[in-house]
């Protein structure tokens, strides 16, 4: 099974000037992860974000205000845009916090999954891509699309030591 988790990072010192709309899709078990679909474009209609293209088992993840709003202010004259990020090591097993998770666990509005938590202290591999969000959905693929994970992501993120 695919976790899928939408919120916002508020700005904080040294990390982020402004508040990062965030959506993180994470594989329960490792064979999950080949049922990660990379989105290129988040599709918005109301208060749900869904990956463009559509795959064949189409997903919503619901977001709030502040989130929208914060995709707005990241994307800047670009328009709106969003981080998402995928993460290449099963969650199914991560619990408990320590003291790094729960600081960043602080800075956050809502109580965020221990998994999370985790990805955001970079203990877990992830692959990280900056893509649009837009209200009107994709029709067609650009043959400039990148479909395979090394080349969709923008940054590869290695646990910290």
């Amino acid at each position: 099974m695919i976790q899928r988790l939408a919120f916002t990072i508020p700005p904080m010192a040294g990390q982020f000037e402004h508040a990062v709309p965030m959506l993180l899709l994470a594989p329960d078990r490792l064979s999950d992860l080949f049922d990660v679909l990379l989105p290129r474009t988040l599709h918005h209609a109301g208060h749900t974000i869904a990956a463009q293209p559509p795959s064949s088992a189409p997903w919503t993840v619901a977001v709030d205000d502040a989130w929208l709003g914060a995709a707005d202010a990241y994307g800047g004259p670009d328009g709106p845009r969003a981080k998402v990020v995928v993460v290449l090591d099963p969650v199914e097993d991560v619990t408990g916090h320590d003291a790094q998770t729960r600081e960043i666990a602080a800075h956050l509005p809502a109580a965020v999954p221990p998994w999370a938590l985790a990805v955001l202290a970079q203990r877990l591999r992830a692959a990280v891509r900056d893509v649009p969000v837009t209200s009107v959905p994709a029709l067609c693929r650009s043959p400039l699309t990148p479909t395979g994970l090394p080349y969709w992501a923008e940054d590869l993120i290695e646990p910290l030591p």
